[in-house]
């Protein structure tokens, strides 16, 4: 048997977006308010049984026994020590240090600081930005 060779639609033939789909690129218009999808407070699909098994594994006396042993002997997978740590003291916060540029004078302390040479050049710059800005006006 030849397989048959596949074809595609014609453009434009399954859709065509609408006037502000176009124009924006977003599906929606703007302000549109949320439909559809799972309403707040909604459970996850993981059966209540099936949580309910864990739970009564995890609390049964046997397993935290077998636990703490493995716990004791270092034969813990990392996996499980990170989540054993994490639940009994807690997870590390992240501590993220950003250094701030060293503050900048502001403009009359600077110019109150400049010797009669800086004042010139500050001057004459001064002049030659505003002539620049005014010819690109024009």
């Amino acid at each position: 048997m030849v397989p048959r060779p596949r074809t595609r639609a014609p453009p434009g033939s399954w859709h065509r977006p609408s006037a502000v789909q176009a124009a924006s690129g977003k599906p929606f218009t703007p302000g549109r308010t949320k439909t559809g999808g799972r309403k707040k407070g909604t459970p996850n699909k993981l059966p209540q049984e099936v949580r309910a098994f864990f739970k009564s594994v995890v609390q049964s006396p046997k397993f935290q026994d077998k636990l703490r042993e493995r716990a004791e002997k270092g034969t813990l997978s990392g996996t499980e020590l990170t989540l054993m740590l994490a639940y009994a003291i807690g997870k590390p916060k992240d501590v993220v240090e950003i250094e701030r540029p060293p503050e900048r004078p502001p403009m009359a302390a600077a110019v109150a600081q400049m010797n009669e040479q800086e004042l010139q050049m500050f001057a004459n710059l001064a002049r030659r930005m505003i002539a620049a800005e005014s010819e690109s006006t024009e």
